[in-house]
């Protein structure tokens, strides 16, 4: 069948519908409700949407026949945990745009507004989703030369500023998924600010969520989560 008429097949309202139903078919037998089959035509589903659509490409992208090698299993901290996310991430977004909307409880007078010069924005970036391990090392006090060498061992690089913040916009209720009261997710992505090294983060506290600078030599405690994304 030539091209032209294939595209015709498939913009068919038809073949959509056959599509569709084989589609609601397949989720319903793996469990999945009709009500949150419907939730990934709402805003709340454009996401997931975006995974499935990736899925289905690289389904077909991969050669039929062929092996494609599993993902290792990552190792969780030694009495941490390990959480796994995907968020809509803009490297080009401006500065103060991105921090208001991680942190929208932010005093106007801390630091965190000031050092946007030092984490310039990538020009011709778009928003992308982006996968994002957040990575908790339980009770122990460690310092982040610790946090990233257990990066390193598994390829892992530090998320960006932007990345974070993308977090607190997008999963405001983050500590409520995970059972916690309070907690921060740290981009180890360090700058000098005033003579010394900081990083970003941003702080959920129950209802309330602000972005914030730290230190980066005074180390982390139980509450804190480090975000994580796969070296290219």
């Amino acid at each position: 069948m030539a091209r032209k008429n294939v595209s015709l097949v498939v913009s068919g309202a038809g073949w959509i519908a056959h599509f569709t139903d084989r589609l609601v078919e397949g989720l319903r037998a793996q469990g999945i409700s009709d009500e949150e089959i419907h939730a990934l035509v709402t805003r709340k589903g454009e996401l997931r949407m975006e995974k499935i659509v990736s899925a289905v490409a690289e389904s077909i992208r991969t050669p039929a026949g062929m092996i494609v090698p599993p993902t290792p299993e990552m190792v969780v901290p030694d009495g941490g945990r390990i959480h796994r996310i995907t968020v809509p991430v803009d490297e080009s977004r401006a500065w103060n745009d991105a921090v208001r909307a991680a942190g929208p409880d932010t005093p106007e007078d801390w630091a965190v507004w000031q050092v946007g010069g030092l984490y310039p924005a990538t020009v011709g970036a778009i928003l992308a989703p982006q996968e994002i391990i957040l990575a908790n090392f339980g009770t122990k006090f460690v310092p982040s030369e610790e946090v990233l060498a257990w990066g390193r061992e598994r390829k892992l690089c530090p998320a960006s500023p932007r990345a974070v913040f993308a977090i607190g916009e997008h999963l405001p209720g983050l500590n409520r998924d995970l059972g916690l009261p309070i907690m921060g997710v740290v981009s180890l992505v360090p700058v000098t600010f005033k003579g010394e090294r900081h990083v970003c983060a941003v702080w959920w506290s129950r209802a309330r969520r602000d972005a914030n600078l730290n230190r980066f030599g005074l180390g982390w405690d139980e509450s804190d989560w480090f975000a994580f994304v796969r070296e290219l």
